[in-house]
């Protein structure tokens, strides 16, 4: 069994090895960073707060960019 702490605001990606055999770490977290960034907002470096909508609706576009990416 393997634990890892895991903080608010944490963006954790579960795939399978289509993702992995794909893409390098590097990529994944280019495509993380990328979709990280469109939640900060412009005057700020403190992450705004998007809502659960706001958030799965990022978790989707972010799972969409990783498989047309691998």
């Amino acid at each position: 069994m393997l634990t890892l702490p895991v903080r608010a605001d944490d963006i954790l990606i579960l795939a399978s090895d289509g993702l992995s055999d794909n893409l390098w770490d590097e990529d994944v977290l280019d495509e993380v960073v990328r979709f990280r960034r469109a939640l900060l907002p412009a005057s700020s470096s403190a992450p705004s707060k998007p809502g659960l909508l706001g958030r799965r609706t990022l978790a989707g576009m972010l799972s969409e960019a990783l498989c047309s990416r691998a």
